[in-house]
């Protein structure tokens, strides 16, 4: 990223902080006593801009690995996955997985013609529909936009997940986009972003990822992130994966679903905030 667009990055989301109406939710019991975790991977293969070489074989370990934990996640699918590898995406809805959209073609949202994006939502709903139902966003590289905002809603999606900036307490909230408007936001705490390329060992990935789950309050609701070609990129990492899903399986205060599960329990009845928090 140049410095000029990390700078209109950061001025754009500040002055929407500013300006958007939000609503700040919380949980009702059993869940405000608990961490509520949802586990997601982008899954971009090729697509991504990134040399990868993974298969389906190698997708179908991680599921293993899910289901050895009875843990159930939420897969952020680029549309061009679908045209490819449709096998791999039944493969993931038929393990009781959820689908979700990470665009059609990995599309910043923040950087994207509105023409571009248009086509982009139009793509990707052509290229699912018939596979899966999709309720969830995320963007690619997190740079979502007002533009973004406003296809989310023409083709009734639920919800989207933004990052968590480090030493922030992020709680999930509405969003007031417009008039009579808004979306529910989920956050994500991190991912295996800065363990790419790392020489750390397992140990290193399980401690990341317990550093991120401190962050969570309980009550709220947060995700932890990952890239199945990332996750092959090093024994370690994959060790270390493979370790979190058995750690987090024992937490005793630890709720784990999908994210649209969250996302269903935390809808309300529509109200529109006083002011702008």
């Amino acid at each position: 990223m140049t410095l000029a667009s990390s700078i209109y990055k950061k001025a754009y989301y500040r002055s929407l902080n500013f300006i958007l109406p939000r609503r700040e939710l919380r949980f009702e019991s059993p869940n405000r006593s608990k961490k509520n975790i949802f586990i997601y991977f982008d899954y971009e293969r090729e697509f991504s801009g990134y040399e990868t070489k993974i298969s389906d074989a190698e997708i179908r370990k991680i599921l293993d690995l899910l289901d050895k934990s009875s843990i159930l996640t939420t897969w952020f699918t680029v549309g061009k996955v679908f045209d490819k590898y449709q096998d791999s995406v039944k493969d993931i809805i038929s393990r009781g997985h959820e689908i979700a959209s990470h665009t059609y073609a990995h599309i910043p949202p923040l950087y994207a013609a509105k023409k571009i994006l248009r086509k982009d939502f139009e793509l990707f709903y052509k290229t699912s529909n018939s596979i899966a139902h999709v309720n969830g966003f995320h963007s690619p590289t997190g740079k979502w936009s007002m533009k973004s905002m406003k296809y989310l809603k023409e083709y009734n999606y639920s919800y989207d997940i933004i990052s968590c900036s480090k030493n922030k307490n992020c709680k999930p909230h509405y969003l007031w986009t417009g008039l009579n408007s808004r979306m529910l936001r989920l956050y994500t705490y991190g991912d295996d972003w800065p363990l790419f390329k790392g020489n750390g060992t397992a140990k290193h990935v399980l401690e990341h990822y317990m550093e991120l789950i401190r962050r969570i309050e309980p009550g709220s609701v947060g995700g932890l992130g990952f890239h199945p070609w990332v996750l092959y990129s090093n024994k370690e990492i994959l060790k270390g994966f493979t370790d979190l899903l058995v750690y987090l399986a024992n937490l005793d205060d630890v709720e784990l679903k999908p994210a649209q599960f969250f996302a269903d329990l935390l809808s309300t009845k529509f109200e529109i905030p006083v002011k702008s928090q």
